[in-house]
């Protein structure tokens, strides 16, 4: 994600500063221009202003070209009906300091540009190339009386350059340096907001089905990974009630199942402890033997009875029965039980009683009951 976000980065911070190197690209040249074509206008209007004092021609040149003396712009008169191009050599601001060349007196096309300007145009912009760097020219006609001139005023671009290529430097050094420090800082960020996912994962893998009730720790409730550390807890405290209804309906399953494999063991003692029983208390306790089979088939059957219930399906169903009968037929179920323990044990009453129930639920209530009496008198 960070490599993303930092590849992101880049392409965005690499549009971004290829606008901007545009932009003062154009910028700079744009002021130059402006610059050049003001000088341009100023040296017209003096040269205008020298012409109504009565001045001659070359004498304003002259006068004119001294004045505009600068440091950074070479202004050059050309004289179309003689072609003859005048120029001033550029000097410092101090008169002691020596003349020295100006990167336009170096530009071969300087000529050919101020002559293939029209008399009647707009001022137009050129850029020559010479030893000492590119040099912007403006080319100005004006009409001097009865003359056409051409205004030429240049300028080394070797400021621009400079100014540039500290640009591009600056760009260069920056942009790699920017995404550096926004892709560590990113994977750092990312590290350390992530930290609490992998103590959530530490801690869910320490959970098992024995430790169902340790919850995981929650940073921020109000946050994703606080929602998702609550999702986690809400799930295993579902597990953890899901475990414990097993759990219990294992108990009350080996519950169930503990009194007709009592009833069937005390039944199959009590026919082979005594030699000489007779046919009937034979018979007698393997009825009482295949009723409890039939019971513990009842209850494997009620096994699965309770494991629909727990998905929200009825367990009972209530029909017409006669509880006495059921009831007398628990306390045979049961008799066997009573006699290990010494117990005497009698159904009284009338057996025809009808009841709107569950016939199993009901027998599995009697037994159990009669199961606690025998076993705690």
């Amino acid at each position: 994600l960070s490599a993303w976000y930092a590849g992101a980065f880049a392409v965005m911070v690499s549009v971004f500063a290829l606008a901007a190197y545009v932009f003062l690209e154009q910028a700079t040249q744009q002021r130059i221009d402006e610059y050049l074509a003001e000088t341009a206008s100023a040296v017209a209007g003096a040269m205008e202003f020298e012409r109504v004092s009565g001045k001659g021609f070359e004498t304003i040149v002259a006068d004119v070209l001294e004045e505009f003396r600068l440091q950074d712009i070479a202004v050059t008169v050309l004289d179309r009906q003689s072609d003859q191009m005048y120029m001033a050599d550029l000097i410092a601001r101090r008169r002691s300091t020596p003349p020295r060349t100006h990167a336009a007196q170096q530009l071969p096309d300087l000529r050919t540009i101020l002559a293939r300007t029209r008399p009647n145009e707009l001022a137009t912009f050129a850029t020559g190339a010479t030893d000492g760097g590119d040099v912007r020219v403006v080319a100005f006609p004006y009409r001097l009386g009865r003359r056409d001139i051409v205004i030429g005023a240049a300028r080394s671009l070797e400021s621009q350059e400079r100014t540039l290529r500290e640009a591009r430097y600056a760009l260069g050094i920056g942009i790699p340096l920017m995404l550096l420090v926004a892709t560590v800082g990113g994977s750092l960020l990312a590290r350390k907001s992530l930290e609490p996912v992998a103590a959530i994962a530490e801690q869910a893998a320490r959970i098992s089905a024995t430790s169902l009730h340790e919850r995981v720790a929650v940073p921020n409730p109000r946050d994703e990974l606080g929602r998702l550390a609550g999702v986690l807890n809400d799930l295993l405290e579902r597990l953890d009630r899901s475990f414990e209804e097993q759990r219990r309906l294992m108990a009350d399953a080996s519950h169930e199942l503990r009194t007709p494999v009592a009833i069937i063991s005390g039944e199959a003692e009590l026919a082979l402890s005594r030699d000489g029983r007779s046919p009937t208390e034979l018979r007698q306790a393997l009825e009482r033997v295949g009723a409890e089979s039939a019971r513990l088939k009842d209850i494997v059957d009620d096994l699965f009875l309770l494991a629909r219930a727990e998905a929200g399906d009825p367990i009972m169903v209530p029909r017409e029965v006669y509880l006495g009968e059921v009831a007398a037929d628990s306390v045979r179920a049961v008799r066997s039980l009573a006699e290990q323990k010494r117990v005497a044990l009698s159904f009284t009453g009338s057996e025809d009683l009808p009841f709107q129930g569950d016939e199993a639920l009901l027998r599995r209530l009697f037994v159990n009951l009669l199961d606690n009496a025998i076993k705690y008198t």
